[in-house]
Protein backbone atom coordinates (compact mmCIF):
# COMPACT_ATOMS: atom_id res chain seq x y z
CA UNK A 1 0.00 0.00 0.00
CA UNK A 2 1.47 3.30 -1.06
CA UNK A 3 0.53 6.70 0.26
CA UNK A 4 1.18 9.66 -1.97
CA UNK A 5 3.31 12.36 -0.33
CA UNK A 6 0.86 15.08 -1.33
CA UNK A 7 -1.95 13.16 0.43
CA UNK A 8 0.00 13.53 3.66
CA UNK A 9 0.66 17.21 2.92
CA UNK A 10 -3.05 17.85 2.37
CA UNK A 11 -3.54 17.04 6.05
CA UNK A 12 -6.11 14.26 6.06
CA UNK A 13 -6.95 12.83 9.48
CA UNK A 14 -4.48 10.29 10.85
CA UNK A 15 -5.99 6.81 10.87
CA UNK A 16 -6.27 4.02 13.40
CA UNK A 17 -5.69 0.39 12.47
CA UNK A 18 -7.16 -2.45 14.55
CA UNK A 19 -6.28 -6.10 14.06
CA UNK A 20 -7.88 -9.03 15.91
CA UNK A 21 -5.52 -12.02 16.10
CA UNK A 22 -6.93 -15.38 17.18
CA UNK A 23 -5.27 -18.79 17.02
CA UNK A 24 -5.66 -22.33 18.35
CA UNK A 25 -3.16 -21.73 21.15
CA UNK A 26 -1.38 -18.85 22.89
CA UNK A 27 2.02 -19.60 21.31
CA UNK A 28 0.63 -19.41 17.79
CA UNK A 29 -1.27 -16.19 18.49
CA UNK A 30 1.82 -14.65 20.11
CA UNK A 31 3.95 -15.38 17.05
CA UNK A 32 1.25 -13.92 14.77
CA UNK A 33 0.99 -10.83 16.97
CA UNK A 34 4.76 -10.23 17.00
CA UNK A 35 5.03 -10.58 13.21
CA UNK A 36 2.24 -8.08 12.67
CA UNK A 37 3.56 -5.73 15.37
CA UNK A 38 7.02 -5.50 13.78
CA UNK A 39 5.62 -5.25 10.24
CA UNK A 40 3.42 -2.31 11.28
CA UNK A 41 6.39 -0.63 12.99
CA UNK A 42 8.51 -1.19 9.88
CA UNK A 43 5.91 0.40 7.59
CA UNK A 44 4.88 3.15 10.02
CA UNK A 45 7.84 3.79 12.37
CA UNK A 46 6.22 6.84 14.00
CA UNK A 47 2.91 5.22 14.87
CA UNK A 48 1.91 4.28 18.40
CA UNK A 49 0.85 0.67 18.97
CA UNK A 50 -1.17 -0.80 21.81
CA UNK A 51 -1.43 -4.58 22.24
CA UNK A 52 -4.27 -6.08 24.31
CA UNK A 53 -4.47 -9.69 25.48
CA UNK A 54 -7.76 -11.42 24.63
CA UNK A 55 -9.19 -14.85 25.45
CA UNK A 56 -7.99 -16.41 22.17
CA UNK A 57 -5.20 -14.04 21.13
CA UNK A 58 -4.49 -10.34 20.87
CA UNK A 59 -5.85 -7.03 19.67
CA UNK A 60 -3.35 -4.72 18.00
CA UNK A 61 -4.35 -1.07 17.79
CA UNK A 62 -2.01 1.19 15.83
CA UNK A 63 -2.60 4.95 16.09
CA UNK A 64 -1.51 7.93 14.02
CA UNK A 65 -1.09 6.16 10.70
CA UNK A 66 -0.58 8.57 7.79
CA UNK A 67 -3.00 6.81 5.47
CA UNK A 68 -6.50 7.71 4.30
CA UNK A 69 -9.36 6.13 6.23
CA UNK A 70 -10.68 4.46 3.08
CA UNK A 71 -7.49 2.35 2.89
CA UNK A 72 -7.82 0.96 6.43
CA UNK A 73 -10.00 -2.04 5.50
CA UNK A 74 -7.51 -3.01 2.80
CA UNK A 75 -4.64 -2.74 5.27
CA UNK A 76 -6.54 -4.79 7.88
CA UNK A 77 -7.09 -7.52 5.31
CA UNK A 78 -3.39 -7.43 4.38
CA UNK A 79 -2.42 -7.90 8.03
CA UNK A 80 -4.81 -10.84 8.47
CA UNK A 81 -7.50 -9.23 10.60
CA UNK A 82 -10.57 -11.30 11.43
CA UNK A 83 -12.64 -11.57 8.24
CA UNK A 84 -15.94 -11.25 10.10
CA UNK A 85 -14.82 -7.96 11.67
CA UNK A 86 -13.78 -6.67 8.26
CA UNK A 87 -17.15 -7.64 6.80
CA UNK A 88 -19.06 -6.00 9.67
CA UNK A 89 -17.01 -2.82 9.42
CA UNK A 90 -17.38 -2.61 5.64
CA UNK A 91 -21.16 -2.44 6.13
CA UNK A 92 -20.99 0.28 8.81
CA UNK A 93 -20.92 4.05 8.45
CA UNK A 94 -18.38 5.44 8.40
CA UNK A 95 -16.78 2.55 6.53
CA UNK A 96 -13.90 1.07 8.48
CA UNK A 97 -15.11 2.13 11.91
CA UNK A 98 -13.04 -0.64 13.54
CA UNK A 99 -15.26 -2.82 15.74
CA UNK A 100 -13.19 -4.08 18.68
CA UNK A 101 -14.69 -5.88 21.68
CA UNK A 102 -13.46 -5.02 25.18
CA UNK A 103 -15.51 -7.81 26.78
CA UNK A 104 -16.83 -10.99 25.20
CA UNK A 105 -18.52 -14.00 26.79
CA UNK A 106 -17.40 -12.87 30.24
CA UNK A 107 -13.75 -12.38 29.30
CA UNK A 108 -12.46 -8.84 29.82
CA UNK A 109 -9.65 -7.79 27.50
CA UNK A 110 -6.40 -6.98 29.32
CA UNK A 111 -5.47 -3.54 28.04
CA UNK A 112 -2.05 -2.38 26.92
CA UNK A 113 0.21 -5.33 27.63
CA UNK A 114 3.91 -4.81 27.10
CA UNK A 115 5.66 -6.12 24.02
CA UNK A 116 9.36 -6.77 24.57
Amino acid sequence: MEVEADEVKRGFRMSRLTIDIDAKNRDESTVKMLIRYFNIKYLFPNCKIRVDLTRKGYHIIAYDLPIPQDKILELRETFGDDGIRIMLDSDREPVGSNIMWSEKKGFVVKKDIKVV
